[in-house]
């Protein structure tokens, strides 16, 4: 991580980690640590095991109403925090369900969205919303990027049309029935667009299931489940 910054000229310091038993529980306490330590904006916060998806961090002018950007993306995305949903499938993000529309030429805008590889804070609202989005993982000792997807329909959130970083495929702790390749796959691959009415099907373990795209009262996007 130091030569990566250092390569691009990127001024730096290291948030300690955090060790115990549960995965879940250490990344969210350090990165609650990492937001108790940004003093200024703008905020890039990486996790440790990323690396460039090319050779140019340069990244699109970012859109005036931000409030966080991705410069990391994955497949995975969450139904709403609603009672049927969270009964069903618990606090857990499914596969296929990253939801993003189209912005402009440059950007996506994100609905929902599991992962948090590389993420910009711009302003101390996007900061603090995320800040709260945590505790609320920690308290029910989920993942905590499951609440941060909540959140995204109540800020402005964006995403580059291709990553900026992925995830080292060389650092990454093993996972029960997912290749490294797969594993590579879910941070290398550009976000779908998705639009209004789009139907796509999602992997459970209890099959697949078909979500549809819905319009929310506001200009954001959330999925129903169709039986």
């Amino acid at each position: 991580m130091t030569s990566l910054m250092n390569d691009h000229g990127i001024k730096f310091t290291f948030s300690d980690g955090v060790n115990g038993q549960s995965h879940a529980l250490n990344c969210a306490r350090a990165h609650l640590a990492a937001l108790d330590s940004i003093k200024t904006f703008p905020a890039l916060v990486l996790e440790d095991d990323v690396s460039p998806a090319t050779g140019n961090l340069t990244i699109p002018e970012v859109p005036k109403d931000a409030d966080i950007v991705y410069l990391g993306v994955s497949p995975f995305g969450c139904f709403p925090w609603a009672r049927p949903y969270v009964q069903r499938f618990g606090h857990r993000a499914l596969y296929n369900l990253a939801l993003a529309s189209t912005e402009n030429s440059d950007w996506l805008r994100l609905h929902s969205m599991a992962g948090a590889i590389a993420i910009l804070y711009m302003t101390p609202t996007g900061l603090e919303a995320w800040r709260m989005a945590i505790l609320a993982a920690i308290k029910r000792s989920k993942p905590f990027d499951v609440f941060t997807a909540y959140k995204m329909t109540s800020l402005n959130v964006y995403a580059p049309h291709r990553p900026v970083f992925l995830e080292e495929p060389s650092l990454q702790r093993p996972l029960k029935h997912v290749t490294p390749e797969q594993r590579l796959r879910w941070t290398a691959t550009p976000l779908s667009p998705v639009e209004e009415g789009m139907i796509v099907n999602a992997p459970t373990k209890g099959g697949t299931i078909r979500a549809r795209a819905d319009r929310r009262r506001d200009h954001h996007l959330e999925w129903s489940l169709l039986q």
